[in-house]
């Protein structure tokens, strides 16, 4: 696993639900950036590969259509200002008709405090296009909400919570691992995102393509 990552060594697991921004309650939404897969049969074939197993481990399993790899996150739509947001949209929007689209490999199966997940790479790859989104934050001051927060790129197959078996869950990752999935992304979200039911749901306010040409990689 590329030493960029900085991937935790997980020896307590925590509930994602009253770790991870404690104040994201009810139907409050936030404003995030993110790379999704509904339309990657392949992404949601590996997550049901492991289905049976996290379920057997009481995470709550991301369903397939809620498959997504948080880029960069934003704020709560109650503290950003709207125009601005629309604004950096469309800086990013022009910056990106110039890239080329990107080629991710999403595997292997690893733990995080809080979850178990798809390690995504390449991980420059993958910070460059944060990079693109931090920049056009910035400009129209928006920085990002995760700035400080280290970035591990990855697509999440479950979510811990308090009722979550730590060995059983070790033994998932050590006996659960299969190829790969490769995957080309053609473009980039702006989504408003509410959580509830163990997952993630979210609006698609802004599509953004990357370039024609595909990834020479």
């Amino acid at each position: 696993m590329p030493s960029e990552h900085d991937w935790p060594a997980v020896d307590t697991l925590l509930d994602h639900w009253t770790s991870y921004r404690p104040d994201w309650t009810g139907g409050r939404e936030r404003l995030l950036w993110y790379l999704t897969f509904e339309e990657r049969p392949e992404v949601a074939a590996r997550a049901a590969a492991a289905e049976e197993a996290l379920g057997a481990c009481a995470l709550d399993v991301v369903p397939a259509r809620w498959l997504h790899l948080t880029l960069a996150d934003v704020g709560f739509v109650d503290t950003v200002d709207p125009t601005a947001f629309r604004a950096a949209g469309a800086d990013v929007r022009r910056e990106l008709a110039r890239r080329p689209q990107v080629h991710l490999s999403l595997g292997p199966i690893a733990l995080m405090e809080d979850s178990v997940v798809l390690v995504a790479q390449p991980y420059d790859d993958v910070v460059r296009l944060r990079d693109v989104v931090r920049e056009a934050g910035e400009a129209h001051g928006l920085p990002l909400a995760d700035a400080e927060e280290a970035f591990r790129p990855h697509v999440t197959l479950g979510y811990a919570n308090t009722a979550t078996d730590q060995d059983r869950l070790a033994a998932l990752v050590a006996g659960e691992q299969l190829p790969p999935v490769e995957v080309t992304c053609d473009r980039l979200r702006q989504v408003q995102v509410t959580r509830g039911e163990g997952h993630y749901r979210w609006h698609t306010m802004s599509d953004l393509p990357l370039g024609a040409y595909r990834y020479a990689g």
